[in-house]
Formats: C-alpha cells, structure tokens, sequence
C-alpha cells in the first residue's frame, strides 16, 4: 500500500485491483478513501530507459551528465554526480520516488510516459 503523502498530481501508480499503471489524479481525496486499491510502481530498467535515461554499464543508468541511477540486485539508488564526484545518494525504488525527486531537484516532471 502506498502512502498518499508520498504522492504528487501526476505520478504514475498501480491501481491494483485492475493492474493497470495510472497517473495519480488531479483530486488526492481518491486516494485517501481507497488507498488500499494502489500500489507503487516497481522502478526498473525499462521505465527509466521510458525516463530518457540511458544505459552507462550493467548496474547504472544515467540521464545527462549528473543524474544517475545504480542498482546492487536488491536497492536503486538515485545519485546526482558533480563531475565523478557523488553529492547525493537517495534510496529510490519506485516510479513515483524518482518522479518526486526529480521534481524537487530540476523543478521539472520526467517524462516519457
């Protein structure tokens, strides 16, 4: 079950009674009444590929020259690099985490979608 403080108009979710992957409404309330009807979506691969991102080695995806997503087998980490160097790590396993992140970094949606 997902939270419907982690959530911003326009992230993308999994209304599980259908399977089907949504974007959140524009009325949160919604979710609040039935929030037991969605989940988060699993981030993988293909979504941030979807993203724009692009494939660096096998475990790292990036997106420019300071976004970057790497991931060990059980956790996705979202990192921002300056250069090499690593400035932000953030645990970041579902659509909307990054979404949100995202967002709050560039003031931009990721799209693709």
């Amino acid at each position: 079950m997902i939270q419907a403080s982690e959530l911003r108009i326009g992230n993308l979710i999994n209304e599980a009674l259908c399977g089907e992957i949504i974007v959140t409404p524009s009325v949160l309330q919604d979710l609040l009444n039935g929030a037991e009807n969605y989940e988060p979506v699993q981030l993988t691969g293909e979504w941030l590929l979807k993203f724009g991102f692009e494939k660096d080695n096998d475990n790292v995806l990036k997106l420019g020259n300071c976004f970057y997503w790497l991931h060990n087998g059980a956790v996705g980490i979202f990192q921002i690099a300056i250069g090499y160097a690593p400035v932000i790590n953030s645990p970041c396993n579902y659509v909307h985490q990054l979404q949100n992140l995202y967002f709050a970094l560039t003031g931009v949606e990721l799209s693709g979608f």
